[in-house]
């Protein structure tokens, strides 16, 4: 038999996401409550709140400004940083 997901405690209704947390032991597998700003998490200890930033969120880079240079490049437009400014 499939297992189920744990439910939030506070909604009932939502079954909550799988992810990884960063704990200062490690990585730990858990669940994170569906809801933006719930904040709720659930472990094999039980529930519990708090600031859990998940280890694939801390461990991806902010790419947007490379990416942003890279296509101005190839469409062949020059970059912010490499205008010159009005005369």
């Amino acid at each position: 038999m499939v297992r189920s997901r744990p439910v939030c405690d506070r909604h009932t209704n939502l079954q909550m996401i799988p992810c990884t947390f960063q704990t200062p032991t490690g990585k730990a597998s858990g669940y994170v409550c569906a809801v933006p700003g719930c904040g709720r998490h659930h472990v094999d200890a039980g529930y519990f709140d708090g600031p859990v930033k998940s280890a694939q969120e801390q461990s991806k880079p902010n790419r947007q400004a490379a990416a942003r240079a890279a296509i101005l490049r190839a469409i062949g437009e020059p970059a912010e940083a490499d205008r010159e400014p009005p005369r």
